[in-house]
Formats: structure tokens, sequence, C-alpha cells
């Protein structure tokens, strides 16, 4: 399970190496990355774009972003 401050740590650290925008999400139960984390997630731009247009998620879920 990845905790908030894990979540954020993670935003910057792949901001830094990719230098594109991420955004830290509380995430539904139904919304679950890669790894099977709940709570919360890391989302790029174009995954978060995705998400918030297939209706999976609203935009108060963000809680962080880090944008470039």
């Amino acid at each position: 399970m990845m905790n908030r401050e894990l979540a954020i740590d993670r935003s910057k650290q792949l901001s830094r190496e990719t230098n594109r925008s991420y955004f830290v999400i509380h995430s539904p139960e139904t919304l679950n990355d890669s790894l099977n984390n709940k709570g919360y997630q890391v989302l790029d731009k174009e995954e978060l774009d995705k998400q918030l247009a297939l209706g999976n998620l609203s935009k108060d879920k963000i809680i962080f972003s880090i944008e470039v």
C-alpha cells in the first residue's frame, strides 16, 4: 500500500527523472496501479486525463501535483 508521503516522494522523483508532470491522487479501490497499490497513486498527465475522461476519478481526488 502506498501512503501519502511515499506517493508524493515518488511523484517528485519521477518528475526529476522524466521532466514530466505527475499527480498524486487518493485513489478509489476500483482504480489500482500495476503494483495493486490502494490509497494513494501517482499518475502522469496523460493517465490522469484518461481516468478523468473515463469517469474513474474526479479532480477533487488530486492531493498533490508537480508540474513542469
